[in-house]
Formats: structure tokens, sequence, C-alpha cells
């Protein structure tokens, strides 16, 4: 439905990047035809949109992005920006001051994924 690898990288920058000094963790959203991940605290101080969308990296959570390199979950800083824009375009990021949100569209609806007959209601999935 979604091409995994920007995916994964976007998940990494949101809890990488997200601004947890004011008590705001970051969001991931599911919809029957978009993921959107929201990280909080917007751009770095000094960073441009421009140098955001090169890969230029500055890590608001250095001991996060440690630990995530320590597992090897990231190769180098500022990596993941080339991987996300190999498959979506600058349009899938949506940037505030203080917020920077990227939509994934999923190729088909949830509904469409899923053959007629074989959905599973509320009451199923807590089984």
């Amino acid at each position: 439905m979604f091409e995994p690898v920007p995916v994964r990288e976007a998940v990494i920058n949101m809890l990488v990047h997200n601004d947890y000094t004011h008590g705001y963790t970051p969001v991931v959203e599911l919809f029957s035809d978009r993921l959107e991940l929201t990280s909080h605290g917007g751009l770095p101080e000094g960073l441009s949109e421009d140098m955001f969308f090169k890969g230029v990296s500055r890590p608001r959570n250095k001991e996060i992005m440690r630990i995530f390199h320590d597992v090897d979950m990231v190769e180098q800083l500022g990596s993941g920006m080339n991987r996300i824009l190999q498959y979506y375009d600058k349009g899938i990021f949506e940037i505030y001051e203080d917020t920077i949100k990227v939509v994934f569209k999923f190729a088909m609806s949830v509904d469409e994924a899923i053959p007629n007959g074989s959905q599973i209601t509320r009451e199923q999935s807590a089984d």
C-alpha cells in the first residue's frame, strides 16, 4: 500500500527529531487512504526547507539518534531524506513553524485492499 523504506525513514526521523521538551509526543495516524506522521518542533533553528530537503540533519535528540545508530537502524545523518525522495516528492511534507507532517497516501484504500467478505469487525479483532 506504500513503499516501506521511505515510511521507515520517516518514522525514524519523526522519533529522532521530535521536540520532547514541551511534553509533545510524535503522532501516528492511520486512515483508510493514508498514513500521517507528525513530529513536533518544526525545523531546527537555522535549518531552511532547502537544507532539510537536501538531507542536512540536526538531530534534536542525540541520544535517541545514538541508540538508532547502535542498533543499525540509521547509517549516517541525513541519508533518510534521500531514501524518502527516491519514491515520493516533497509534496508529502507539510512544514509548519511548530510541526512537520508527512502524509503517505496509499496506493489503494484499505477497503480496496481487503477482499470482500473478509473485513474484520472490532469485536473480532479483540479476540
